[in-house]
């Protein structure tokens, strides 16, 4: 019964913005720019910004731009255990008050267990506008992923991502741009995806062409 009524209050709160399919876990903090949807079985807390889908079987608590595309099972964890010097173990046991055990021998706090952006806490990581992230890719709290960056299918993203960036690997690791320097640098000036939606009606078919898109913004 709860679960049907917090459907009905997002179905009600965002109708227009947001499709939504069964099994899906959407916080009702979470916010939509709309032209949303979000697939069976994932769970979003966050900012997902105009233009942008989520697949199945994913989660993220994230802030993520306009014209995203987030394939199925993508998911970004926070949570990180200690594995290195001063520690002598990963085990929360000694380390936390959080009883993940169900107990724990920690009288104290002795370790950060998330890492989220600016450890704020609002979200495990940040993605920008026009960012295509590929079936199964893993992404590390605090990460950020700019404008523009292809994230290849299973890679597992450890470290943040520039503008235009083709990643892949685990860990994933830059193996090309979508473009040369100058394209990528004109296309961050003019930030196409911060247009108004009627433009997107009426030009819909500049993002097709990149020269055409050029074109435009000269005459402009």
């Amino acid at each position: 019964m709860k679960q049907l009524l917090k459907r009905w209050v997002l179905r009600l709160k965002w109708r227009g913005k947001l499709q939504f399919e069964q099994g899906c876990d959407i916080a009702l903090q979470a916010q939509f720019e709309g032209m949303n949807k979000i697939y069976s079985h994932s769970s979003f807390g966050g900012i997902l910004g105009y233009g942008s889908y989520i697949g199945h079987h994913s989660s993220l608590t994230a802030k993520i731009g306009r014209f995203c595309s987030i394939s199925n099972h993508v998911i970004c964890n926070a949570g990180i255990h200690p594995f290195q010097v001063p520690f002598a173990t990963t085990s929360p046991c000694f380390f936390s008050l959080r009883k993940q055990n169900g107990a724990t021998f920690a009288t104290q706090q002795m370790f950060t267990e998330c890492k989220t952006i600016n450890n704020k806490g609002l979200f495990d990581c940040e993605i920008g506008n026009d960012v295509w992230i590929c079936e199964g890719v893993f992404i590390n709290g605090g990460i950020h992923i700019a404008d523009g960056a292809v994230v290849l299918a299973h890679a597992v993203v450890t470290k943040d991502v520039p503008p235009y960036a083709i990643v892949g690997g685990v860990p994933a690791k830059i193996i090309g741009y979508r473009y040369d320097e100058a394209t990528i640098k004109w296309l961050l000036n003019v930030q196409w995806w911060n247009n108004p939606i009627a433009w997107f009606r009426a030009h819909w078919s500049l993002l097709c062409d990149i020269d055409k898109l050029k074109a435009y913004y000269d005459k402009a």
